[in-house]
């Protein structure tokens, strides 16, 4: 039985709109490290790399904050360096110095 034409029509614009809605849904998830989907009666943060649960809310807009919480929160993590200073050789003596002073006050009070 075939359809009438604009109902065709129609049925034509609604599936593609369905493809580009799913094809934004899959561009969003690979830029963002964090998404919200609904579980249940809840809002579930979800992790996009490991689909690992991060958190559940009951609104959405909350869901969204906390997801975007831990965007920052990791973005924050990722941009830190760690800077060592060299030690003198002055000070490694007396670091060694005090690590044998430990260590003999340790034995000493045993």
């Amino acid at each position: 039985m075939n359809a009438h034409p604009l109902f065709q029509q129609k049925l034509d614009v609604l599936n593609a709109l369905r493809a580009r809605s799913a094809a934004a849904r899959a561009e969003f998830r690979s830029n963002s490290r964090f998404y919200v989907e609904p579980r249940g009666d809840a809002w579930a943060v979800v992790d996009a790399g490991s689909r690992r649960l991060h958190g559940q809310c009951m609104r959405y807009p909350e869901a969204v904050k906390y997801a975007e919480q831990l965007e920052r929160a990791v973005e924050k993590r990722d941009g830190l360096v760690m800077s060592v200073k060299e030690l003198g050789e002055r000070m490694t003596r007396w670091a060694s110095l005090l690590g044998l002073g430990i260590v003999v006050w340790a034995m000493w009070g045993a």
